[in-house]
C-alpha cells in the first residue's frame, strides 16, 4: 500500500503545477504574463504542493531518499509523456527550463521526511 500511496502522491506533486500552469497561457497557448513571473510562481506553487504533500500525508515507513528519488522520477517521466511533446521543447531546452527545477521535490521530500524520522526516534 505504501507505494500505491507514494506513486498516487507524485503524481500530484507532478499534476497540480501543471494545472495551475494552465491559468497562465491562452488557449493559443500563448503566455499571459512575463515568462520570469510565470517561472517564479511555478516554482513556489511546486514547493508548496511538495511541502503539503510531506506535511500532511508524510509517508514515514520508507527510506525518505528513495521517497524523494521516486517522486522526483515521477515528475520527470510525466514531463516526458505529457509536457514535452505538449511545448514541443528539445530535451536540452526541457532541462534548462524545467527539468532542473524538480531539485526542489528531491530536497524538500528528504528534509522534510528525514526531520520528521529524527523527530520520531
Amino acid at each position: 500500500m505504501t507505494y500505491v500511496k507514494m506513486t498516487i502522491q507524485g503524481v500530484v506533486i507532478w499534476l497540480i503545477p501543471l494545472l495551475m500552469s494552465f491559468f497562465f497561457y491562452t488557449p493559443e497557448q500563448e503566455l499571459v504574463t512575463s515568462y520570469a513571473l510565470f517561472k517564479s510562481v511555478m516554482v513556489v506553487v511546486l514547493t508548496l504542493t511538495v511541502v503539503a504533500v510531506n506535511y500532511f500525508r508524510p509517508i514515514k515507513t520508507m527510506n525518505p531518499l528513495i521517497v524523494a528519488a521516486v517522486y522526483t522520477v515521477i515528475s520527470l517521466l510525466l514531463d516526458f509523456i505529457v509536457v514535452i511533446p505538449m511545448t514541443g521543447l528539445s530535451i536540452g531546452a526541457y532541462i534548462e527550463q524545467i527539468a532542473l527545477i524538480y531539485i526542489v521535490i528531491f530536497a524538500l521530500t528528504w528534509a522534510m521526511l528525514r526531520s520528521a524520522s529524527v523527530k520520531s526516534t
